[in-house]
């Protein structure tokens, strides 16, 4: 007998839903349209996948990958929609699944109301036109969304999800942030505090002694299901960052500025900077925190504190992937100047700031673990070595290894390049140059920083297009007397646990990408 699945869809101009809990009726009228065509044509139901609130673009729909996953395995015989575009409105999709890999493992595709059937070869370019279609009512429906939100926020409404720490958003006022008096004075207090001569530290840990929640738990415990972007899990106690944000945001003097980041399009969702200038600022949209005069000692002062860092700019290999075993906080470099010469440690973070969450108090050599980690990764290629691709695949490792530092340092100079711009507009406010010469450096420099843009946009579509690698590829690109940098922590190593010390050493747990 024949597998037919049955996929389900809710578009995104289609929400006419009972309750979160339930399934929409929209939902329900394509499952029980689709079901009884299966019952009509005696074909056996292989299953029903549905995924609610998904727009035609999403590439990450669970009840989709699940079916995809199921036709790849050999379990289903035909894919049944309702239409084509409840399948996917990205072209590219359709491409991939409907017209290539559909017809490798033998799967049949129909698309009932608009007739789109693979078994029909001249329905074919039929198939490829409603693609088409379907391709370009996403762009232009992002575009329209894209001008409706910058139209919002240029008229001083805020279009966040969550309000900053020290406001609240009111239902019955859409876009206003009005003043949360319990948390805006504890705001006042950490200004208050850094202009009285405490650091960010300092702060943190006279805020966590005194038992404040932090931004995400305050949130938390108003009955918010606050989350970060890209959903990783939320700090629990006050950190230096935490307080930095807080003390540099304009918010908290009753202006607005939004449009921060962007996404790159509308099928790419990962999020860029913005330029400053670029920024979306609304000043007075809302009642201030801070008084003017204060935000401004405190923001004076940071900004000399800024000039007097030292800062190489140089992350060290394991950075955003070393973690503390034992509450899972990240692992923070600081190095000490000793008789014998400068070292550097790793301690966790959770200590940092003065609370008493985490146990493992103890900082660890930064070399000991490099030491450690690097012998791993030597064992791990050694254990798992095939010489007859080495030569080959290792000229890839040294192109993504070249190209990834070329992407670092592209990077670092647009980071340059966008605090030279910030500092152009000072000294164009305190009248240190004119306004012709201030375009013409502006216009050099915002060049530069166009170039070097459309270089890291080549490199990012190259990356993405060879991101296909398995583990073993990976493993024969790696030479055997391999030094351990960024590049190589960043194919084969997740995550580095480092523990508490025990009988006289630290127990490093690496977690792998495979």
């Amino acid at each position: 007998m024949i597998r037919a699945a049955v996929y389900c869809r809710l578009s995104d101009e289609d929400r006419n839903k009972k309750s979160r809990m339930d399934e929409s009726e929209s939902i329900q009228n394509q499952k029980s349209l689709l079901l009884t065509y299966c019952r009509e044509q005696n074909w056996e139901v292989a299953g029903v996948y549905c995924d609610e609130d998904m727009s035609g673009a999403d590439r990450d729909r669970p009840q989709f990958n699940q079916m995809i996953l199921d036709c790849e395995k050999g379990y289903i015989d035909i894919v049944l929609c309702k239409t084509q575009s409840r399948f996917s409105r990205d072209i590219e999709v359709v491409e991939h699944y409907i017209h290539n890999r559909f017809r490798e493992w033998g799967v049949r595709f129909i698309g009932l109301l608009d007739h789109a059937d693979t078994e029909d070869f001249a329905n074919k370019k039929s198939r490829q036109i409603n693609g088409l279609v379907n391709e370009w009512y996403l762009e232009d429906l992002s575009e329209n969304i894209k001008k409706t939100l910058r139209h919002k926020k240029e008229n001083g409404i805020f279009t966040g999800a969550f309000a900053p720490y020290g406001y609240k958003l009111n239902k019955d006022v859409k876009g206003k942030l009005f003043v949360d008096e319990p948390a805006a004075e504890t705001v006042r207090e950490i200004y208050r505090m850094y202009a009285g001569g405490h650091g960010y530290v300092k702060i943190a840990q006279e805020l966590n002694r005194q038992g404040i929640p932090c931004p995400s738990e305050y949130k938390r415990l108003c009955g918010s299901k606050f989350q970060t972007h890209g959903g990783k899990p939320t700090s629990k106690i006050w950190t230096e960052s935490v307080i930095r944000e807080i003390l540099t945001n304009e918010v908290y003097v009753g202006n607005l500025v939004q449009g921060k980041t962007a996404t790159i399009s509308y099928k790419n969702k990962k999020r860029k900077r913005v330029n400053e200038q670029d920024f979306i600022r609304t000043k007075n949209a809302h009642e201030p925190v801070v008084d003017m005069n204060l935000w401004n000692e405190v923001n004076k002062k940071i900004g000399s504190h800024r000039r007097m860092q030292k800062a190489d700019g140089k992350r060290h290999v394991f950075a955003g992937r070393i973690f503390c075993a034992v509450c899972g906080s990240s692992m923070w470099k600081m190095s000490y100047q000793l008789k014998n010469g400068r070292y550097e440690y790793l301690k966790c973070k959770a200590t940092k700031c003065g609370v008493s969450v985490c146990t493992n108090t103890n900082s660890i050599r930064f070399d000991a673990v490099f030491e450690a980690v690097e012998m791993e990764v030597k064992k791990l290629l050694l254990n798992n070595y095939n010489p007859a691709k080495i030569n080959k695949n290792s000229l890839i490792y040294n192109d993504k290894k070249t190209e990834m530092k070329e992407e670092t340092l592209i990077k670092e100079n647009i980071l340059k390049q966008n605090l030279n711009i910030k500092q152009l507009y000072k000294d164009k406010l305190d009248g240190i140059i004119d306004n012709k010469v201030f375009c013409d450096i502006y216009g050099d420099i915002k060049a530069d920083i166009v170039a070097l843009e459309k270089r890291l946009s080549v490199l990012e579509q190259k990356k993405d297009k060879t991101e296909d690698f398995n583990f073993q590829e990976y493993i024969d690109s790696f030479p055997r007397t391999i030094t351990l940098d960024e590049f190589a922590v960043s194919k084969l190593i997740d995550k580095v646990f480092i523990g508490e010390p025990e009988n006289g050493s630290r127990k490093i747990t690496i977690c792998w990408n495979f």
